[in-house]
C-alpha cells in the first residue's frame, strides 16, 4: 500500500479516538501514542463487550499499529451491524496484510451493496485488491447515485449499464489513476426511482461489483408518529453514509405532495461504526395545519416509513367528536352561535352500532364453521416455513390458508410460497410493496366469506394439532364471544409460564406436550380478557363483519392493531376470551424487531387516545389475574410429569437471605444429588393487606414453574 493509505489509517485512528473520548474515560482528546490508547480500549470492551464504538476504535488502532488482528472487530461488525465503514476498514486490512484468500467475495458485495466512502482512497483499494485477483475493472455507486468505474490501465473498450432489459453505453469523464487503473465517472446515468438492479460490463461482461444492488445501497430505515408539534421520526440508509435525506409526505386519499424537502444534511463524521439516526420535524403548518389528513411518509424513492401510513390527528379528531356530542347533548342558551373557522367538526373516527342479539341455540351449530387462516409473510424463513407447513397439516378439511407475501426480501420465502401455492387449502396473495402487518392482514381478512370464521396467526407461531377446533370451541361457549386467543411463551397477557412474556421459545415437541396437557384440564369455564393478541386470534365471523377490519391508517405495521379491533368490537358487545384448551408457540418479532420499541410506544399511546382508559383496563385486568389459577394448575401437571416416580423432599425455609437460605440450599443440592427431588416451600406477600401469606413452592435449579403459590 501506498503511503497516502497509511497515512489515512493514521489519521483515521488518531481522530475517531479523539470522538471517542467524550463518550469513555481515560481516553486522550489528542491521542499520540496509539499503542497504549489500544491497552485501555480493551480494558474498555471488557467492561462495554456491546459497545461497537469502541471495537471500531480496536480495529483502527490495530491497524494503525499494524497488527494482523484488526481484521477481528471489522470481521465482527460487518457480520453483526450495518457498518459500511467496518467493512470498508477490512478490505483495507486485508489489502496491508495480503490476506486476499477472502477478499474477492468481500469487495465484490461491498461494490454491490453499499456507497463509496472517501473516494481516493477507496479507488486505490478496490483497484489494488480488483488487481490482485487479475480483474480487468470494477464498478461501484457514489452517495447521489452516479455509477463509478475502474479500468486496467491499456483496458479499453465499451462500457455499458443495464437496467429492465435495456442497455445503454456509458459516457465515461476521468477521475484519475489509482494502483494502476483508470477511474471514471458514468456522466449519462441517472438514478431511476425505482432503485433496479443496474449490471455494468467491459466488453459484455460483468465488471467486478456488478450487478449493483441500489435498493440495498438505498435501503431506507425510517420512523414517523404524531406529536403536538407536527410529523415527527428518524431516519437514515445505513449503508449510504451521506446520503440527503429527503422526506416526502402524501395526502393517503388523493396522493396529494404536502411536504417534499431535505431532513438531514448527510453524516457530519463517516467514522462511525453504525450510521446514526437523523431526527426530523415537521411542523403542522408546513402541511394542512389542523386540517392534515392522513399521511403517506416515504423517503424520495417512495420507500415507506414505519409508522406510515397514519391519521397524525386521529385522536384528536375524536376527541373534538366526542366535545361535540356532549355540546349537543348539553347545549347553553348560546349553543346555535357560530363557531370560528379553526373548530369546524372533524369527521368521527367511527359509528359504533350496536349488534343484533346472537341466537343461542345457533352456536352449537357453529362448531366445525369454515375457517379462513390469514398468515402475513415478511422475514424469518425458517420459522415461517414451519408455521405454513404445520397450518396445512392441521387444517380441518374446510379450513384454508390465505398467505399474504408483504413483498418480502428473502428469496427463500419467495420461492416457498411459489411452491406451496399450488397445493390445496391455500392461497398466497403477492404485495406489489411492502404494506406493512397491517394492511397485509386486511387483505387477508377481506378475503373472508359471510359464513367464515377467521384466525389472525403471526407467520413465527408454531400450531400444534387441534388448536383450530380448541379456538373454535372457546368462542362459541357463549353466543356474544367474538374472539378467541390461546396461551404462548411470548403473547403479553396470554404468555405462559411467566405472565411477562419473558419466556424461551419452545420446540414443536414442547408445544405439543403442553397443548396435550392444556387439553386434559380444560373447562368450559370462560375467562374475558379486555383484548385479543393477534399473533393467533380467532374470530367470529359476525365479529368480524360488523367491527370491520383492522385501522390501517393508524397502525400501519403492526402493534395494537388488534387492541383497537378488540375495543371496537367491544363497544359493539362482543368479549374476547383466552382459549385455554390449546398452546401456540410464538418466535415473536421476526419481521420488524428494531422497530419494535418504537412501534410500540407510539401506538399504547394511540390506543389510549382512541379508547381512554385502556391501560387502566389492562392493568386492573392484570391485578386481578384471572390466569394464575390455571397456570398454577399447568405448572402443578408439569411438575409432576418431570418428578415421575421419584421421591420428593419438601423444605420450608423463610423469605430472607443469610445463613437459612444457604443452608437450604445446600440441603436441596444433596438431595438432588441423591436422586430425590427437592421442593423449596417459602413465604411470599399476600394478594390483600389483611389476607394470610401465600406460600411459594419452587423445584430447586429449576425456574419454570413460577406460578405454583399456595
Amino acid at each position: 500500500m501506498g503511503g497516502n493509505t497509511d497515512d489515512f489509517i493514521a489519521d483515521s485512528a488518531h481522530r475517531y479516538i479523539a470522538s471517542l473520548a467524550s463518550r469513555y474515560d481515560g481516553l486522550p482528546a489528542i491521542p499520540e501514542d496509539l499503542a497504549s490508547v489500544l491497552g485501555r480500549l480493551e480494558y474498555l470492551q471488557r467492561a462495554h463487550p456491546s459497545a461497537r464504538d469502541i471495537m471500531l476504535g480496536i480495529g483502527l488502532c490495530r491497524l494503525a499499529t499494524g497488527e494482523p488482528r484488526a481484521s477481528e472487530p471489522f470481521e465482527y461488525l460487518s457480520g453483526h451491524a450495518l457498518s459500511p465503514i467496518a467493512r470498508f476498514f477490512l478490505l483495507l486490512t486485508r489489502l496491508k496484510f495480503g490476506a486476499h484468500d477472502r477478499t474477492f467475495a468481500e469487495l465484490r458485495a461491498f461494490l454491490r451493496e453499499t456507497a463509496i466512502v472517501f473516494d481516493d482512497v477507496a479507488f486505490e483499494v478496490f483497484s489494488a485488491l480488483s488487481a490482485a485477483h487479475r480483474c480487468d475493472g470494477w464498478c461501484a455507486m457514489r452517495p447521489d447515485g452516479r455509477i463509478v468505474v475502474g479500468l486496467a490501465d491499456g483496458k479499453d473498450g465499451d462500457v455499458t449499464w443495464h437496467h429492465d432489459d435495456v442497455e445503454h453505453r456509458a459516457e465515461l469523464a476521468a477521475v484519475g489513476s489509482f494502483a494502476g487503473f483508470g477511474v471514471y465517472d458514468v456522466t449519462n446515468f441517472e438514478l431511476p426511482d425505482s432503485l433496479p438492479v443496474i449490471h455494468v460490463r467491459h466488453e459484455g461482461r460483468d465488471m467486478l461489483g456488478s450487478a449493483l444492488e441500489p435498493r440495498t445501497i438505498w435501503r431506507c430505515e425510517g420512523f414517523v408518529e404524531g406529536s403536538a408539534e407536527g410529523l415527527t421520526g428518524w431516519f437514515r440508509y445505513p449503508n449510504n453514509l451521506v446520503a440527503d435525506e429527503h422526506v416526502r409526505v402524501r395526502a393517503v386519499e388523493d396522493d396529494r405532495l404536502l411536504f417534499d424537502d431535505e431532513v438531514g444534511d448527510g453524516c457530519s463524521d463517516l467514522l462511525v461504526a453504525e450510521k446514526a439516526r437523523t431526527p426530523f420535524l415537521i411542523p403542522w403548518s408546513d402541511l394542512d395545519g389542523v386540517e392534515t389528513p392522513a399521511v403517506r411518509v416515504t423517503d424520495r424513492f417512495a420507500q415507506e416509513f414505519y409508522g406510515s401510513p397514519l391519521d397524525p390527528l386521529a385522536g384528536a379528531r375524536y376527541a373534538r367528536a366526542q366535545a361535540q356530542w356532549v355540546a349537543r347533548t348539553f347545549p347553553t342558551s348560546c349553543s346555535h352561535a357560530p363557531r370560528p373557522k379553526a373548530n369546524q367538526p372533524f369527521p368521527a373516527l367511527y359509528s359504533p352500532r350496536f349488534r343484533e342479539d346472537v341466537n343461542p341455540e345457533a352456536d352449537a351449530d357453529r362448531i366445525g364453521r369454515p375457517v379462513a387462516i390469514i398468515i402475513p409473510v415478511y422475514k424469518g424463513y425458517e420459522v415461517t416455513r414451519e408455521c405454513i407447513e404445520l397450518a396445512l397439516q392441521w387444517r380441518g378439511p374446510d379450513d384454508r390458508l390465505v398467505v399474504i407475501n408483504d413483498f418480502s426480501p428473502d428469496p427463500r420465502i419467495v420461492s416457498f410460497l411459489e411452491d406451496v401455492a399450488d397445493r390445496e387449502g391455500i392461497t398466497v396473495l403477492h404485495n406489489e410493496r411492502n404494506r406493512g402487518f397491517t394492511c397485509s392482514a386486511n387483505r387477508g381478512l377481506r378475503e373472508v366469506r359471510q359464513d367464515e370464521d377467521a384466525v389472525l396467526l403471526n407467520s413465527d407461531t408454531i400450531p400444534p394439532p387441534g388448536w383450530i377446533t380448541k379456538l373454535q370451541q372457546a368462542v362459541y361457549r357463549a353466543p356474544d364471544i367474538g374472539t378467541a386467543t390461546p396461551l404462548s411463551n411470548a403473547a403479553t397477557i396470554f404468555s405462559y409460564p411467566r405472565n411477562d412474556g419473558n419466556n424461551p421459545i419452545p420446540s414443536y415437541d414442547e408445544v405439543i406436550e403442553l397443548s396435550s396437557l392444556l387439553a386434559e384440564i380444560d373447562s368450559a369455564e370462560i375467562v374475558e380478557v379486555p383484548t385479543g393478541h393477534g399473533f393467533c386470534m380467532y374470530i367470529r365471523a359476525e365479529c368480524l363483519h360488523q367491527t370491520g377490519v383492522l385501522r390501517e391508517d393508524v397502525f400501519a405495521q403492526g402493534y395494537g392493531e388488534e387492541n383497537d379491533f378488540s375495543r371496537r368490537a367491544a363497544s359493539l358487545g362482543w368479549r374476547h376470551v383466552v382459549c385455554l384448551g390449546t398452546y401456540v408457540g410464538h418466535a415473536e418479532g421476526q419481521s420488524f424487531s428494531a422497530f419494535k420499541g418504537d412501534l410500540i410506544r407510539r401506538n399504547l399511546g394511540l390506543l389510549n387516545g382512541l379508547h381512554p382508559g385502556y391501560d387502566r383496563l389492562v392493568h386492573e385486568w392484570q391485578e386481578r389475574n384471572p390466569l394464575q389459577r390455571f397456570r398454577r394448575d399447568l405448572d402443578i401437571r408439569r411438575l409432576s410429569q418431570a418428578i415421575g416416580n421419584r421421591q420428593t423432599v419438601a423444605l420450608m425455609t423463610h423469605d430472607r437471605e443469610g445463613g437459612v437460605h444457604r443452608f437450604v440450599h445446600e440441603r436441596a443440592l444433596s438431595i438432588s444429588e441423591n436422586g430425590c427431588v427437592p421442593l423449596i416451600i417459602s413465604p411470599c406477600a399476600a394478594e390483600a393487606k389483611d389476607d394470610y401469606p401465600r406460600w411459594e413452592v419452587v423445584p430447586y435449579l429449576a425456574d419454570e414453574y413460577p406460578n405454583i403459590i399456595l
